[in-house]
Protein backbone atom coordinates (compact mmCIF):
# COMPACT_ATOMS: atom_id res chain seq x y z
CA UNK A 1 0.00 0.00 0.00
CA UNK A 2 1.37 3.08 -0.88
CA UNK A 3 4.68 1.21 -1.69
CA UNK A 4 5.53 4.46 -3.92
CA UNK A 5 5.66 6.99 -0.69
CA UNK A 6 7.28 4.20 1.59
CA UNK A 7 9.99 4.87 -1.03
CA UNK A 8 10.33 8.37 -0.98
CA UNK A 9 10.26 8.76 2.49
CA UNK A 10 13.45 6.29 2.52
CA UNK A 11 15.81 8.85 0.52
CA UNK A 12 13.70 12.62 1.72
CA UNK A 13 15.59 15.08 3.88
CA UNK A 14 13.63 15.57 7.56
CA UNK A 15 10.82 13.62 8.94
CA UNK A 16 7.16 13.42 7.67
CA UNK A 17 3.87 12.04 9.70
CA UNK A 18 1.29 11.15 6.82
CA UNK A 19 -2.47 9.43 7.15
CA UNK A 20 -4.19 8.62 4.20
CA UNK A 21 -7.64 7.24 4.25
CA UNK A 22 -9.46 6.40 0.75
CA UNK A 23 -13.41 7.71 1.41
CA UNK A 24 -14.39 5.21 -1.43
CA UNK A 25 -12.86 1.90 -0.43
CA UNK A 26 -12.18 2.31 2.84
CA UNK A 27 -8.48 2.00 2.34
CA UNK A 28 -6.12 3.37 5.14
CA UNK A 29 -1.96 3.85 5.62
CA UNK A 30 0.24 6.01 8.03
CA UNK A 31 3.28 6.71 8.65
CA UNK A 32 4.43 8.20 12.34
CA UNK A 33 1.04 9.08 13.07
CA UNK A 34 0.86 10.48 16.28
CA UNK A 35 4.34 12.21 16.24
CA UNK A 36 3.84 15.62 17.46
CA UNK A 37 4.18 18.25 14.89
CA UNK A 38 4.31 22.57 15.66
CA UNK A 39 0.77 23.61 13.97
CA UNK A 40 1.77 26.71 12.25
CA UNK A 41 -0.92 27.43 9.97
CA UNK A 42 -3.03 24.18 9.78
CA UNK A 43 -4.06 25.09 13.26
CA UNK A 44 -6.68 27.51 11.43
CA UNK A 45 -8.91 24.68 10.55
CA UNK A 46 -9.94 23.74 14.37
CA UNK A 47 -10.25 27.81 14.61
CA UNK A 48 -12.92 27.62 12.01
CA UNK A 49 -15.00 24.70 13.06
CA UNK A 50 -14.78 26.79 16.63
CA UNK A 51 -16.40 29.78 14.86
CA UNK A 52 -18.96 27.64 13.03
CA UNK A 53 -20.04 25.91 16.48
CA UNK A 54 -20.73 28.50 18.18
CA UNK A 55 -22.65 30.26 15.40
CA UNK A 56 -24.79 27.31 15.23
CA UNK A 57 -25.31 27.36 19.19
CA UNK A 58 -26.85 31.07 18.54
CA UNK A 59 -23.82 32.90 19.98
CA UNK A 60 -21.98 34.46 16.90
CA UNK A 61 -23.62 35.65 13.92
CA UNK A 62 -21.64 34.87 11.16
CA UNK A 63 -23.02 37.50 8.66
CA UNK A 64 -23.97 40.34 10.87
CA UNK A 65 -21.31 40.31 13.57
CA UNK A 66 -18.38 42.68 12.60
CA UNK A 67 -14.77 42.39 13.97
CA UNK A 68 -12.36 45.77 13.82
CA UNK A 69 -9.00 45.55 13.13
CA UNK A 70 -6.81 48.16 14.60
CA UNK A 71 -2.76 48.91 14.02
CA UNK A 72 -2.57 46.69 17.12
CA UNK A 73 -3.90 44.18 15.69
CA UNK A 74 -0.79 44.40 13.03
CA UNK A 75 1.71 41.28 12.91
CA UNK A 76 3.70 39.67 10.54
CA UNK A 77 2.87 36.72 7.91
CA UNK A 78 0.45 36.20 5.78
CA UNK A 79 -2.60 38.09 4.87
CA UNK A 80 -3.98 41.30 3.85
CA UNK A 81 -5.85 42.72 6.54
CA UNK A 82 -2.49 44.41 7.84
CA UNK A 83 -2.67 46.36 4.34
CA UNK A 84 -5.85 48.00 5.05
CA UNK A 85 -7.13 50.71 6.91
CA UNK A 86 -6.96 50.61 10.60
CA UNK A 87 -10.34 50.76 11.90
CA UNK A 88 -11.75 48.36 8.94
CA UNK A 89 -14.47 45.90 10.42
CA UNK A 90 -15.48 42.79 8.73
CA UNK A 91 -17.41 40.37 8.92
CA UNK A 92 -16.65 36.98 11.15
CA UNK A 93 -17.77 34.71 8.10
CA UNK A 94 -15.12 37.16 5.51
CA UNK A 95 -12.33 36.33 8.25
CA UNK A 96 -13.09 33.11 8.39
CA UNK A 97 -12.31 33.05 4.43
CA UNK A 98 -9.13 35.33 4.86
CA UNK A 99 -7.71 32.93 7.60
CA UNK A 100 -8.62 29.80 5.14
CA UNK A 101 -8.11 31.08 1.87
CA UNK A 102 -5.38 33.22 2.25
CA UNK A 103 -4.35 32.51 5.71
CA UNK A 104 -4.49 35.47 7.39
CA UNK A 105 -2.98 35.65 10.77
CA UNK A 106 -4.64 39.13 11.65
CA UNK A 107 -7.63 37.65 10.89
CA UNK A 108 -7.19 34.36 12.68
CA UNK A 109 -5.95 36.78 15.82
CA UNK A 110 -9.14 38.39 15.62
CA UNK A 111 -11.32 35.69 15.42
CA UNK A 112 -9.30 33.90 18.70
CA UNK A 113 -9.84 37.16 20.71
CA UNK A 114 -13.60 36.83 19.55
CA UNK A 115 -14.09 32.91 20.17
CA UNK A 116 -11.88 32.86 23.37
CA UNK A 117 -8.59 30.30 23.72
CA UNK A 118 -10.60 27.80 26.26
CA UNK A 119 -13.02 27.67 23.21
CA UNK A 120 -10.35 26.87 20.50
CA UNK A 121 -8.86 23.96 23.49
CA UNK A 122 -12.57 23.04 24.09
CA UNK A 123 -13.07 22.43 20.16
CA UNK A 124 -9.70 20.22 19.73
CA UNK A 125 -11.02 17.97 22.42
CA UNK A 126 -14.35 17.58 21.06
CA UNK A 127 -13.67 16.64 17.67
CA UNK A 128 -10.78 14.35 18.82
CA UNK A 129 -8.37 15.88 18.34
CA UNK A 130 -6.26 14.39 21.80
CA UNK A 131 -2.92 14.65 21.23
CA UNK A 132 -3.19 18.59 20.09
CA UNK A 133 -2.63 21.75 21.56
CA UNK A 134 -3.49 25.57 21.32
CA UNK A 135 -1.92 28.14 23.37
CA UNK A 136 -0.89 30.88 21.28
CA UNK A 137 -2.31 33.33 18.67
CA UNK A 138 -0.48 33.44 14.89
CA UNK A 139 2.60 35.14 14.67
CA UNK A 140 2.52 36.14 18.17
CA UNK A 141 5.45 35.01 20.37
CA UNK A 142 4.81 35.68 24.58
CA UNK A 143 7.79 36.08 26.91
CA UNK A 144 6.15 33.85 28.76
CA UNK A 145 5.10 30.91 27.02
CA UNK A 146 2.62 28.42 28.21
CA UNK A 147 3.35 26.33 25.29
CA UNK A 148 3.04 25.59 21.86
CA UNK A 149 0.10 25.23 19.47
CA UNK A 150 0.61 21.19 18.19
CA UNK A 151 -0.98 18.84 16.16
CA UNK A 152 -0.08 15.55 14.86
CA UNK A 153 -1.22 13.86 11.68
CA UNK A 154 -3.67 11.85 13.43
CA UNK A 155 -5.48 14.13 14.51
CA UNK A 156 -5.81 16.30 11.81
CA UNK A 157 -6.99 13.68 9.65
CA UNK A 158 -9.48 13.11 12.42
CA UNK A 159 -10.68 16.62 12.05
CA UNK A 160 -11.24 16.32 7.96
CA UNK A 161 -12.71 12.78 8.22
CA UNK A 162 -15.17 14.75 10.27
CA UNK A 163 -16.11 17.49 8.04
CA UNK A 164 -15.94 14.81 5.35
CA UNK A 165 -18.89 12.67 7.20
CA UNK A 166 -20.38 15.90 8.09
CA UNK A 167 -20.28 15.65 11.62
CA UNK A 168 -18.11 18.64 12.01
CA UNK A 169 -20.61 20.90 14.26
CA UNK A 170 -23.61 19.79 11.32
CA UNK A 171 -23.99 18.83 7.87
CA UNK A 172 -24.95 22.31 6.70
CA UNK A 173 -21.97 24.11 8.48
CA UNK A 174 -19.70 20.92 7.24
CA UNK A 175 -20.65 21.81 3.54
CA UNK A 176 -20.29 25.79 4.22
CA UNK A 177 -16.20 24.94 6.26
CA UNK A 178 -15.51 22.62 2.97
CA UNK A 179 -16.55 25.04 0.24
CA UNK A 180 -14.10 27.72 1.89
CA UNK A 181 -10.92 24.78 2.10
CA UNK A 182 -11.75 24.37 -1.36
CA UNK A 183 -11.11 28.29 -2.28
CA UNK A 184 -7.58 28.05 -1.00
CA UNK A 185 -5.08 29.83 -2.07
CA UNK A 186 -2.14 28.02 -1.70
CA UNK A 187 -0.90 25.89 -4.94
CA UNK A 188 2.76 25.62 -3.60
CA UNK A 189 2.40 22.28 -2.05
CA UNK A 190 -0.58 19.17 -2.17
CA UNK A 191 -2.39 20.10 -5.44
CA UNK A 192 0.65 21.65 -7.18
CA UNK A 193 0.96 18.32 -9.20
CA UNK A 194 -2.76 17.34 -8.98
CA UNK A 195 -4.90 17.93 -12.84
CA UNK A 196 -6.57 20.42 -10.52
CA UNK A 197 -6.77 23.28 -13.04
CA UNK A 198 -6.82 21.06 -16.27
CA UNK A 199 -9.72 22.45 -18.57
CA UNK A 200 -12.10 20.34 -19.96
CA UNK A 201 -15.62 21.20 -21.31
CA UNK A 202 -17.47 23.87 -20.27
CA UNK A 203 -19.17 23.55 -17.06
CA UNK A 204 -17.56 20.46 -16.60
CA UNK A 205 -15.92 19.40 -12.97
CA UNK A 206 -12.74 19.41 -12.76
CA UNK A 207 -10.53 16.21 -12.77
CA UNK A 208 -9.58 16.90 -8.95
CA UNK A 209 -11.11 18.99 -6.28
CA UNK A 210 -9.42 20.04 -2.93
CA UNK A 211 -10.36 21.10 0.07
CA UNK A 212 -7.06 21.64 2.11
CA UNK A 213 -5.34 23.92 4.74
CA UNK A 214 -1.94 24.39 4.28
CA UNK A 215 1.29 25.80 7.08
CA UNK A 216 4.66 26.36 7.03
CA UNK A 217 7.27 28.06 9.20
CA UNK A 218 11.06 27.06 8.91
CA UNK A 219 11.79 23.95 8.52
CA UNK A 220 7.83 22.55 8.61
CA UNK A 221 5.61 22.27 5.49
CA UNK A 222 2.28 20.72 5.71
CA UNK A 223 -0.83 20.43 3.94
CA UNK A 224 -4.02 18.16 4.85
CA UNK A 225 -7.23 18.07 3.45
CA UNK A 226 -10.08 16.49 1.52
CA UNK A 227 -9.60 15.35 -2.41
CA UNK A 228 -12.47 14.58 -4.70
CA UNK A 229 -11.45 12.66 -7.92
CA UNK A 230 -14.48 12.53 -10.55
CA UNK A 231 -15.13 8.56 -8.95
CA UNK A 232 -13.75 8.52 -5.72
CA UNK A 233 -12.27 10.83 -2.88
CA UNK A 234 -9.63 10.59 -0.48
CA UNK A 235 -8.30 12.27 2.90
CA UNK A 236 -4.54 12.90 3.12
CA UNK A 237 -2.48 14.38 6.14
CA UNK A 238 0.96 15.38 5.42
CA UNK A 239 3.17 17.16 7.63
CA UNK A 240 6.93 17.90 7.78
CA UNK A 241 9.57 19.17 9.97
CA UNK A 242 13.06 18.84 10.32
CA UNK A 243 13.03 20.46 6.36
CA UNK A 244 16.54 22.52 4.89
CA UNK A 245 13.92 24.97 3.63
CA UNK A 246 10.91 26.12 2.70
CA UNK A 247 11.46 25.62 -1.03
CA UNK A 248 12.61 21.62 -0.22
CA UNK A 249 9.56 21.63 2.28
CA UNK A 250 6.82 22.63 -0.51
CA UNK A 251 8.50 20.36 -2.84
CA UNK A 252 8.11 17.29 -0.71
CA UNK A 253 4.80 17.91 0.23
CA UNK A 254 4.00 18.50 -3.45
CA UNK A 255 6.04 14.87 -4.41
CA UNK A 256 4.39 13.05 -1.80
CA UNK A 257 1.04 14.04 -3.18
CA UNK A 258 1.26 13.53 -6.78
CA UNK A 259 2.51 9.64 -5.56
CA UNK A 260 -0.68 9.24 -3.44
CA UNK A 261 -3.40 10.36 -6.23
CA UNK A 262 -1.11 8.04 -8.67
CA UNK A 263 -1.47 5.52 -6.67
CA UNK A 264 -5.27 6.44 -5.61
CA UNK A 265 -6.06 7.32 -9.57
CA UNK A 266 -4.16 3.55 -10.85
CA UNK A 267 -6.08 1.83 -8.24
CA UNK A 268 -3.69 0.52 -6.74
CA UNK A 269 -4.39 2.04 -3.53
CA UNK A 270 -7.55 -0.02 -2.91
CA UNK A 271 -7.03 -2.38 -0.22
CA UNK A 272 -6.51 -1.96 3.45
CA UNK A 273 -3.25 -1.14 4.38
CA UNK A 274 -1.42 -0.27 7.58
CA UNK A 275 1.89 1.40 9.06
CA UNK A 276 4.13 2.13 6.95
Amino acid sequence: MLRSVQAYLSQAEGSFGIVFDDLTSGAHWEHQADEPFYAASVIKVPIMVEAFHQAHHGRLDLDRQRLTWTRADQVGGDGVIKLLTPGTALPVRDLITLMIVVSDNAATNLLIDRLGRDAIRQCLVRCGMKNSSFYNKLSVVPAQREGVNTITPRDVQHLFLLLARGEAVSQHASDQMIAILKENQDYSRAVKYLPWDEEGLTGERPPVQVAHKTGSVKGLSHDAGLFYLRDRAYCLTILGKGLPDDVYGAEAVARISRLVYEEVAGGSAGSPGGEG
